[in-house]
């Protein structure tokens, strides 16, 4: 079976009360998800297994090694 890792992703948006807030939080949420994109290919390259979750979403599980496209 091997290593598994679980990335979590919080995609929850809150209610923002300006435009400026909303660019801000989108911005922030965009390094977030790129984030998680670097850990869970350096866990692929390293044999450990990634899937990713957020707010009533999960990606497929990739197995260690493989590529990380479907994630």
């Amino acid at each position: 079976a091997g290593p598994r890792m679980t990335v979590v992703l919080d995609n929850a948006r809150p209610a923002l009360e300006s435009e400026a807030a909303a660019v801000a939080w989108d911005e922030a949420f965009e390094r977030a998800v790129s984030r998680a994109a670097s850990i869970a290919e350096r866990a692929l390259s390293q044999g450990t297994s990634v899937e990713v979750v957020s707010r009533g979403e999960a990606s497929p599980l990739v197995l260690g090694g493989g590529p990380p496209d479907p994630i």
